[in-house]
C-alpha cells in the first residue's frame, strides 16, 4: 500500500475583495460564454459544440498546468484518483454540457440560462439531501420561488426566433434538458470539494476535462448527426472553449474552494439578464417585456433567499476534502 504525497491547499483568505473581483470576471465569461453558445449551437450540433469546447479547455488547462511545476505535481494527483476524475466528468461535463447544449438548441441561450440559474437552490437541496445542509424554512422558500420563475420563464419565452428544434414538446424537453444538466453541476460542484478540494483549484481539471472530452466525443458520435465540425465554425469554438470557459471554470473553482458551491452557483443569478440585453442591443429580440422582468426579478429574489445564510466551507469539517478525499480512488 502506497501512501500519497500530501499537497497543501492554497492558504489564500477569502477577501471581500478578492471574492468581488473573481466574482465579476465570473459573471462576465459566463454571459460571453453563454451567448456564443446560443449562437453556434444554430450552425453546429450542439453535442459537437460541448465536446470540441470540453477539448480546447483541456488543451488550454493542460498548458498552464505544466507551466508551473506546483499545478503540475497536484495534477498527477489528482489524475491518480481515477474513480474521482471519471464521476466529476461524468456529472460536471457530460451531463451538464449534455444538457445545456442541447437545452439552448431547443428553448435559447436566456431560457436555458434562467434554468440554470437554479444552481444555488438544485444545491441547496443536493446539499441537504447528501452533503449536510442544514433545512432552514427560508431557503426553502427560495427555493420555491425561483424555481417556479425559472420554469414559468422556461415554458413562455423558450421559443426565440432560429432554434434549431421546433415543433411540440419541445419547449417541454428543452427545460427538462437544462434542468437534468443543473442537477448534474449541483452534484459536481460539492463533489468536486470532497474529492479535490486539497489541491490547487486548477490542477485536477487537465484530467478531469480531458475525460470529459472523449465521452462527449463517444456520445456525439453514438447520436445520428451529433456530430459533425463547419470548419467555419471552428474559430468560434476554439474562441468559446480558450477564452471563455478554460477561464471561468478556474474562476468557478477558486470561488468554490473560497466560499462553497451554494455562494458560487449563485453569481450566476444575473447571467440570463444580461443574455437577454446582449440580444435585444444586437436586434436579435424584442426589448424586454414587463411580465419577463417580473420573472427575472422574481427568480433572483428566490436565489438570493436561499444563499443569504451561506457561510464559507469549514476544511476542518468532518466532510471536508482533506478527510474524505481518500473515497474518490
Amino acid at each position: 500500500m502506497t501512501t500519497r504525497p500530501a499537497v497543501a491547499a492554497p492558504a489564500t483568505a477569502a477577501s471581500p475583495v478578492r471574492v468581488t473581483v473573481l466574482t465579476v470576471i465570473m459573471v462576465g465569461l459566463l454571459t460571453a460564454g453563454w451567448f456564443l453558445s446560443g449562437l453556434l449551437v444554430r450552425e453546429v450540433p450542439p453535442l459537437t459544440v460541448a465536446a470540441v469546447r470540453t477539448a480546447a479547455t483541456f488543451a488550454a488547462l493542460t498548458l498552464i498546468v505544466l507551466a508551473r511545476p506546483v499545478t503540475r505535481a497536484a495534477a498527477g494527483i489528482a489524475t491518480g484518483r481515477v474513480r474521482a476524475v471519471v464521476l466529476l466528468a461524468v456529472f460536471g461535463f457530460l451531463l451538464y454540457y449534455a444538457g445545456t447544449m442541447l437545452g439552448i438548441a431547443r428553448i435559447g441561450a436566456a431560457a436555458t440560462g434562467m434554468v440554470v440559474g437554479l444552481l444555488p437552490c438544485v444545491t441547496f437541496l443536493v446539499g441537504l439531501a447528501a452533503f449536510g445542509e442544514r433545512l432552514r424554512a427560508a431557503k426553502l422558500a427560495g427555493v420555491v420561488l425561483a424555481v417556479g420563475a425559472a420554469l414559468a420563464y422556461g415554458l413562455r419565452h423558450g421559443t426565440p426566433p432560429g432554434l434549431t428544434y421546433t415543433g411540440e414538446g419541445t419547449v417541454i424537453t428543452g427545460v427538462a434538458l437544462a434542468l437534468c444538466g443543473t442537477i448534474a453541476y449541483a452534484v459536481y460542484g460539492y463533489s468536486y470539494r470532497v474529492w479535490m478540494g486539497d489541491l490547487p483549484a486548477i490542477a485536477s481539471l487537465p484530467a478531469i476535462t480531458g475525460v470529459a472530452t472523449v465521452l462527449l466525443l463517444v456520445l456525439a458520435a453514438l447520436v445520428p448527426g451529433g456530430l459533425r465540425l463547419p470548419l467555419d465554425q471552428l474559430p468560434a469554438l476554439l474562441l468559446l472553449g480558450v477564452v471563455f470557459t478554460a477561464p471561468v471554470f478556474f474562476v468557478s473553482h477558486e470561488l468554490v474552494l473560497l466560499r462553497g458551491p451554494l455562494f458560487t452557483n449563485s453569481v450566476a443569478v444575473c447571467v440570463p439578464f444580461l443574455i437577454r440585453g446582449a440580444e435585444w442591443a444586437l436586434g436579435s429580440a424584442p426589448f424586454f417585456g414587463l411580465g419577463e422582468l417580473a420573472l427575472f426579478a422574481l427568480a433572483a429574489t428566490g436565489v438570493l433567499i436561499t444563499v443569504r445564510t451561506t457561510s464559507p466551507p469549514s476544511r476542518s469539517s468532518p466532510s471536508s476534502p482533506s478527510s474524505r478525499s481518500k473515497e474518490a480512488q
